[in-house]
């Protein structure tokens, strides 16, 4: 999982009252923002954040619409970096849109999205990870809240993402014992340099002159090591960013 939410939020059964409704039936985005600030190193449960935001008036007046800006109002080191409304939003979504969506989960950051469907009015869910065009989000709308496809709802993401948007925010750090990436590579390129270093020394490489097919041997040798190396590099390195 690219991003791993240290805490799942579900609006289901949540009888908080937003307005004249409850968590229950329009807390989805509350739920979200609670994971998103825990994830940044504020725990709190959606009620708690329910307790704490003003929301909007919707036309009939009632305050039941989130408002993005209050997260960062209670959590300053939070901040809305990207919304991308409806009227922003080509249907089906474009290559590029979609690559924006990716990105930003690449760098660590859940992202808001809204999907609408013939079953679903209307609803934001968390991206976390992804598969080709498939979203992986946390979805408040599971009991108990859960990680899945948006292809699980039975629809193609590109169809039904109507808008969708991030906050940054102090990403967490590594957990202990977890290897940075960075410091698996960096000691497998030690050794390759080491294997091409010790071919290029004329010092070591004198006695070839009369023994060219141990100088075929050993450069035969040390190419295939370099492939081991490569292809372990790979292999740790994907095993020390599933455990940040």
């Amino acid at each position: 999982m690219k991003i791993n939410l240290p805490r799942l939020e579900s609006q289901i059964g949540n009888m908080t009252p937003i307005g004249p409704f409850t968590v229950n039936d329009i807390g989805c985005l509350t739920a979200d923002a609670a994971m998103v600030a825990t994830y940044f190193g504020h725990p709190i449960t959606t009620s708690e954040l329910v307790s704490k935001v003003t929301y909007a008036k919707n036309n009939a007046g009632q305050r039941t619409l989130w408002q993005w800006g209050e997260l960062s109002r209670l959590f300053p080191d939070i901040q809305y970096a990207r919304p991308v409304h409806s009227n922003d939003i080509t249907y089906p979504l474009t290559d590029s849109q979609m690559g924006e969506i990716k990105t930003a989960i690449d760098r660590g950051y859940p992202v808001f999205i809204k999907i609408i469907t013939d079953s679903i009015p209307e609803h934001w869910m968390l991206g976390v990870d992804y598969e080709g065009d498939d979203i992986l989000v946390a979805d408040p709308l599971q009991k108990p809240a859960r990680v899945h496809k948006i292809t699980d709802y039975g629809i193609a993401p590109r169809e039904v993402i109507y808008a969708y948007g991030w906050y940054t925010g102090p990403l967490p750090k590594p957990s202990p014992g977890a290897t940075p990436a960075v410091d698996k590579a960096a000691k497998y390129d030690g050794t390759i340099n080491a294997i091409n270093e010790h071919i290029k020394d004329q010092g070591k490489r004198t006695y070839y002159l009369d023994d060219p097919a141990r100088m075929a041997k050993d450069l035969a040798d040390a190419q295939e090591r370099i492939k081991v190396i490569r292809k372990e590099t790979l292999t740790e390195v994907s095993q020390a960013i599933a455990k940040m």
